[in-house]
C-alpha cells in the first residue's frame, strides 16, 4: 500500500473516531460503563405485613425486611443485542453478619425474580426508593426469616422461617429494570436472564470478598413463575459448563419452561376469560429482541394496540393492574385483544412468533448433571402458567435418569404447618432426584407460598440435619 493510500485511510479512521466520540459525548442517556461496584447500601427497611386466610385460619405473615442490609451494585454485561451495558442487582446480607466481627455466612441463595412490570418491583429498587415505604422487590428475599401471627397459636409472631439465619442472597434486575429501566424488558428469555443472574453472582462474590465476607460452599438456586423458568435455565448453564458454580439444589416453581407451549395453551382457551398481560409481553419482548417485525396495530385489536405504550412500556402498572385495565376495557378474553392474524396459528406472523418462543424451551438441548438436586412445584388449577409446564419438566428430568420423589399434595395451610414443625422432608431431593410437589386447588399466587415454604424447608433441613 503506498503512502498516499495509507494517509487517506488514517484520515478516514480519525474522522470515524471523532464522529463516534462526538456522538457518545452528546448522548446524555448513554450508560456509563465501568467496573462492577456497589452504588448504595441501605439498612433501614420496613417490614411488610400481609393478612391471609388459609382454609378459614387467619394468618398475618411478616416479611422481616428490616433484618437484611441491601447493597445495590452495577456490573458490566451485554444487552440482548450483544452490546456492552451496565446491569444492576442486589446483595442482601443478614444483619446477623453484616459488619459483625464474624462475617461468615452459611451459604448463598441465588434468587431469580418472578414476573414484574414496574421498576419498583425489581430487587434493587428497595435500596434506591421504596414504594409506600415498602421494599416490595425484597419481600420474597427476606422470606427466609419469615414470621407469622396465627390465631390458633397465640398473639405473638412465631418463626416459620429460620430465626437469625446467615444466608446471603444475590439477585439481578433482569434487562429492562434497575439500571436499564428505560428499555423494554427481555421477558421470559430464560438463558439471557439466567446469564444475567450468574454474572451478578460472580460479581457479588468478589464484592463480598473485598468487604471481608466468607461463606460455606452452599448455593441454593431458587425462583417462582418467570423465576422458576430462570432457575432451571441457571441449572442448565451450569450443567453445560458455562459457569463454574456448585449448585446445592434448584427449587423451581410454576415456571413457563416451554414458552411456546405456554403460549399455545392460551390460544386453546382464547374464548375463555383469562389474565392475559403475561401473553402480551412476550409478543412485545420477542418482537423487539428477536427481530420479528410484527406491527402492533395488526398484531393486536385497536383497543389494546393503542394502550401498549401506556399500560406496558411505561412500566407504571403491575401485572395485576394491567390485567384489571384490560378487563375493564372490555377485553376479558384473548380473542378480544389479539388480532385474528395472531390468533391464527397458520399465519406467517403467528408461526414466526411461535418459532421464536420455541428457541427458549428448557425441555430440550441439554443434559442435566446426574448429581443435580431438583425440586419442582406446580398446581393443576393454575390458569396463569398452565400445569403442562410442570408435568413436562418433571418428565424431562425422569427421562434423563432422575428418580422422582413425589411430595405430598398439600394446601398452603398444611405446608405452613409442616414448615413450622421443622421442614417438609418429603420435598427435599437427594442427588439425582427430582422432588415434585403438586397441588390441586391452588391459584398461581397461592402456589408461590407453597414453593416458598419448601425453599425454607430445604434451608432448615440443611442447617439442622437429622442425626
Amino acid at each position: 500500500m503506498n503512502k498516499t493510500k495509507t494517509n487517506c485511510f488514517a484520515v478516514l479512521a480519525a474522522l470515524v473516531l471523532a464522529i463516534f466520540a462526538a456522538a457518545c459525548s452528546d448522548d446524555s442517556s448513554a450508560p456509563v460503563l465501568g467496573p462492577a461496584r456497589i452504588t448504595r447500601i441501605d439498612d433501614n427497611y420496613t417490614d411488610i405485613e400481609q393478612d391471609e386466610d388459609f382454609s378459614g385460619i387467619n394468618v398475618k405473615l411478616i416479611y422481616p425486611i428490616s433484618s437484611i442490609v441491601g447493597m445495590r451494585f452495577v456490573y458490566p454485561y451485554k444487552d440482548p443485542y450483544g452490546y456492552p451495558v451496565m446491569l444492576s442487582g442486589i446483595i442482601c446480607v443478614p444483619k446477623t453478619i453484616y459488619n459483625q466481627e464474624d462475617k461468615k455466612a452459611d451459604g448463598i441463595m441465588l434468587y431469580n425474580h418472578y414476573t414484574i412490570m414496574t421498576n419498583y418491583e425489581c430487587p434493587s429498587y428497595g435500596v434506591v426508593e421504596e414504594k409506600d415505604n415498602k421494599a416490595i422487590g425484597l419481600k420474597e428475599i427476606s422470606a427466609l426469616g419469615i414470621k407469622a401471627q396465627v390465631d390458633l397459636i397465640g398473639p405473638d409472631p412465631v418463626y416459620i422461617g429460620v430465626e437469625n439465619h446467615k444466608i446471603i442472597t444475590v439477585a439481578a434486575d433482569y434487562y429492562g429494570f434497575g439500571e436499564t429501566n428505560g428499555s423494554v424488558q427481555y421477558y421470559c428469555e430464560g438463558d439471557y436472564n439466567a446469564r444475567a443472574n450468574l454474572e451478578a453472582l460472580k460479581v457479588a462474590k468478589e464484592l463480598l470478598k473485598e468487604k471481608g465476607y466468607t461463606w460455606d460452599d452452599y448455593l441454593l438456586n431458587v425462583g417462582y413463575s418467570q423465576g422458576g423458568q430462570t432457575a432451571v435455565a441457571v441449572q442448565k448453564l451450569v450443567d453445560q459448563g458455562e459457569y463454574d458454580e456448585n449448585i446445592a439444589a434448584t427449587y423451581a416453581g410454576s415456571g413457563p419452561y416451554d414458552l411456546n407451549k405456554t403460549y399455545m395453551s392460551y390460544l386453546d382457551v382464547k374464548d375463555e376469560e383469562r389474565d392475559i398481560a403475561v401473553v402480551v409481553y412476550p409478543v412485545l419482548s420477542y418482537n423487539m429482541y428477536k427481530f420479528l417485525g410484527l406491527n402492533y396495530s395488526t398484531a393486536f385489536k385497536p383497543k389494546l394496540s393503542e394502550k401498549i405504550n401506556d399500560w406496558f412500556l411505561s412500566k407504571k402498572f403491575t401485572r395485576e393492574e394491567i390485567d384489571k385495565k384490560i378487563k375493564e376495557a372490555g377485553m376479558p378474553k384473548l380473542s378480544d385483544a389479539f388480532s385474528d392474524e395472531l390468533l391464527d396459528t397458520t399465519s406467517a406472523s403467528s408461526q414466526k412468533l411461535s418459532a421464536a418462543l420455541d428457541t427458549v424451551s428448557l425441555l430440550k438441548g441439554w443434559t442435566p448433571n446426574k448429581n443435580d438436586r431438583i425440586y419442582l412445584y406446580y398446581s393443576r388449577s393454575d390458569t396463569l402458567v398452565q400445569p403442562i409446564n410442570g408435568e413436562e419438566m418433571a418428565s424431562f428430568f425422569k427421562n434423563k435418569g432422575f428418580a422422582e420423589k413425589p411430595a405430598d399434595h398439600a394446601s398452603v395451610s398444611m405446608i405452613i404447618l409442616s414448615t413450622l414443625a421443622g421442614g417438609a422432608k418429603d420435598a427435599r431431593p437427594s442427588a439425582g432426584e427430582v422432588a415434585v410437589r403438586i397441588s390441586d386447588g391452588e391459584t398461581h399466587e397461592d402456589g408461590g407460598s407453597i414453593w416458598m415454604m419448601d425453599v425454607i424447608s430445604e434451608l432448615k433441613l440443611h442447617l439442622n440435619p437429622e442425626p
